[in-house]
């Protein structure tokens, strides 16, 4: 992990931030160094803006107020999102930018530890939100630019990212290498998934060979910058604003992030979606 000096304080550069090619980009780093990322405002959205189409050659649309793109295995996501933009790199989202930006919505420069709301659409629109951290699915959804949808954002204002809490989950480009994708999910790991294989600059492996999903494991597993290990509190307390989670659950080599108001508040959590075709996705792009 690359650090930096200043003031006479050394720093950890955040790894999705960092030139990670001689570490076999293990710790989710790029290829050089990045001044930063560019990340999908919203769930990536079917270009004809529904929810019901699945499989990889088909377009994403990024925008509020439409469905997002959730019948797909994580495969056609790690796929149809590579294909977005490869003039600016496009790729699904990965573990270790997926942690980059709940700290930065934790920190001063986003919610200030105030818990972002939950988008709690039963439809999955993208952008809606709650207006409160666990509001449920039967209570009223504001849209993304009204002064109680905006809660839902990463910086609490219109300029955010939304989307980070509830809803379906969004895969992020992870497996667990202990695990063989094809045995659990036909074929849909084929495009950057392997058992026992390496990480690339657009997918991180993880090895859980425990088939646990809490406490001192979660230690082992988890990597610096993830907000996994760094978010928990010790001796089965949950995460920070009092969250559950899992992490690779038994028996799934694939995990989802910010899935349902229980499990994903703030975006901190983690929970494996392997094998249940609900999960999202989002576009990255690197800077």
């Amino acid at each position: 992990i690359e650090t930096v000096t200043s003031n006479g304080k050394s720093y950890i550069v955040h790894p999705a931030f960092m030139d990670d090619s001689e570490n076999g980009f293990d710790n989710g780093g790029w290829d050089s160094d990045l001044a930063g990322i560019w990340v999908g405002k919203y769930e990536s959205a079917h270009s004809n803006a529904t929810s019901s189409s699945s499989g990889s050659g088909t377009s994403i649309s990024i925008k509020p107020g439409v469905s997002i793109w959730y019948y797909n295995n994580i495969g056609d996501s790690y796929t149809n999102s590579y294909n977005y933009n490869r003039d600016m790199e496009s790729h699904l989202m990965k573990n270790s930018e997926w942690g980059a930006v709940a700290y930065l919505t934790h920190s001063q420069y986003g919610r200030n530890g105030y818990e972002i709301d939950i988008k709690n659409s039963s439809s999955d629109i993208t952008g809606n939100g709650g207006g409160s951290p666990d509001a449920s699915s039967s209570e009223t959804t504001y849209e993304y630019n009204t002064a109680e949808g905006v809660g839902a954002s990463s910086t609490g204002n219109i300029y955010g990212i939304y989307d980070l809490s509830g809803s379906r989950g969004e895969y992020v480009a992870v497996w667990n290498t202990a695990l063989d994708p094809y045995d659990y999910i036909n074929s849909d790991g084929s495009s950057f998934a392997s058992k026992g294989g390496s990480s690339t600059k657009y997918a991180t492996a993880y090895s859980d060979k425990y088939g646990d999903t809490v406490g001192s494991i979660d230690y082992e597993v988890g990597k610096t910058g993830d907000a996994t290990k760094e978010v928990y509190k010790g001796n089965n307390k949950g995460m920070w604003n009092d969250d559950s989670f899992a992490f690779f659950y038994t028996g799934f080599p694939f995990t989802a992030r910010g899935y349902f108001g229980m499990f994903g508040a703030n975006g901190l959590v983690v929970f494996s979606a392997g094998g249940i075709l609900v999960a999202g996705s989002r576009v990255a792009l690197a800077g």
